[in-house]
């Protein structure tokens, strides 16, 4: 079997980062970006394909849910809501189809301090998601409004042999 790796990295749409790869991305007849234009959706099929020339993805938010359990009282909001966005993952086209495993433009995942949760070690399976202890835990899902990837130089990929 053969598979990509890549990084996963949420950025909000309203931020100079979220511009900058914008700004380097293919639109229209414009081919000589460093990112491929992923928006409208293009992004899931893509990365659910083995031996992808897409390397790291960047998903562009605009819409944050959280769970109403989470107690947001005491907090400012938009520090919050920044510290959540910032989910940074690896994994392959396992975790893209798990962590879009409820709609196609929401992307679902658990952040937070580790608990028992077994949400948090179904996501384990599938991706490598970076802690983030300082956090409370929550359930977490965002609006994927655009979206681009690194183009790769050449086709990278790799063979697992199971015995």
């Amino acid at each position: 079997m053969t598979s990509s790796a890549y990084r996963i990295l949420t950025v909000d749409v309203a931020t100079p980062e979220w511009a900058e790869i914008y700004d380097a991305t293919d639109k229209g007849s414009r081919n000589d970006g460093i990112y491929w234009n992923m928006s409208s959706g293009r992004w899931n099929d893509a990365y659910n394909k083995f031996l992808s020339v897409h390397g790291d993805l960047y998903l562009g938010v605009d819409l944050v849910s959280f769970n109403t359990s989470h107690d947001l009282s005491g907090s400012n909001l938009t520090e919050t809501i920044s510290n959540y966005l910032a989910f940074n993952a690896t994994g392959e086209q396992d975790c893209v189809r798990y962590l879009t495993r409820e709609s196609q433009v929401w992307l679902t995942y658990t952040l937070g301090r580790a608990d028992n949760s077994t949400d948090q070690d179904e996501a384990q399976r599938f991706c490598e998601i970076e802690p983030n202890e300082a956090l409370q835990r929550a359930h977490i899902s965002v609006h994927i409004k655009q979206a681009a990837s690194e183009k790769r130089k050449g086709r990278p990929s790799s063979v697992r042999v199971s015995l």
